[in-house]
C-alpha cells in the first residue's frame, strides 16, 4: 500500500493541529472520548468478573461507538458478557487469537453485537498506547488517505481487524500523533470535511 502524498498528509495535519490550537476540536474529542474514564473503571479485572447488566450498559454507553446495536449487545446473557471481556482484555493469547474468538462466527467467546468497532472500542480504552478505534468513520479516512489496505471478501473481523490497526499505527507514525485518541480525532475531522488539504 502507497503512502499518502507526504505533502498532502503534512498539509492536513497542519490544518488539523491549527483547529487544535483554536479549541475547535474539543467538542469532537468530548462526543468520541469524554466518557473514557468511565468505560476504563469498568474494564478492571476485578470489575470485569462481577460486572452487572446495568453496569453492562453504563460500559457500552461510555464506549465512542454508535450506540445501534447495543440492545443486542445486552441480549447477551451477563455470564457471556463477563467471559468474553475478560478473554478479549486478560488472557493471554496473541491479540489476534483473542479478537477472533470473540468478532468471528466460530469463535468461543462471540459476542452478538459486538462488531469491529465495540472490539477495537474495548481494546482501546484498555491499552491506548497499544489499539485504535476502528468504525467506519476511521475506515474510511484511513482509505482516502490510501493507508487501508483493501479487504478479501471472506476475510474474518479478525484480518480486518488487523489491517485497521496496521494502519492506524501506520498513520500515527507519519504524522507524529501522541496516541490513538489524537489520530481517532484527526481522523474524524478528515472524514467530517474539516480539514483542507
Amino acid at each position: 500500500m502507497a503512502a499518502p502524498a507526504p505533502a498532502r498528509l503534512e498539509t492536513l495535519v497542519r490544518s488539523f493541529r491549527e483547529l487544535q490550537g483554536s479549541g475547535a476540536m474539543e467538542g469532537l474529542w468530548r462526543l468520541r472520548w469524554g466518557r473514557e474514564q468511565e468505560a476504563l473503571a469498568l474494564l478492571q479485572e476485578e470489575r470485569v468478573r462481577t460486572l452487572t447488566l446495568a453496569e453492562a450498559e453504563t460500559l457500552h454507553r461510555s464506549l465512542p461507538v454508535s450506540q445501534r446495536r447495543r440492545r443486542e449487545f445486552l441480549g447477551n446473557t451477563i455470564e457471556q458478557v463477563r467471559e468474553a471481556l475478560w478473554f478479549l482484555l486478560y488472557e493471554q493469547a496473541p491479540y489476534e487469537v483473542r479478537v477472533w474468538e470473540v468478532l468471528d462466527e466460530g469463535g468461543g467467546y462471540r459476542l452478538r453485537g459486538a462488531d469491529l468497532c465495540v472490539v477495537s472500542a474495548l481494546l482501546g480504552v484498555h491499552q491506548p498506547t497499544s489499539f485504535g478505534l476502528a468504525d467506519a468513520m476511521s475506515i474510511r479516512a484511513l482509505r482516502r488517505l490510501g493507508l487501508l489496505r483493501p479487504f478479501a471478501g471472506n476475510e474474518s473481523y479478525a484480518g480486518r481487524f488487523q489491517k485497521v490497526q496496521e494502519a492506524l499505527w501506520r498513520l500515527r507514525a507519519l504524522a507524529g500523533f501522541q496516541d490513538f485518541q489524537e489520530t481517532d480525532i484527526f481522523l474524524g475531522a478528515l472524514a467530517r470535511g474539516m480539514l483542507s488539504a
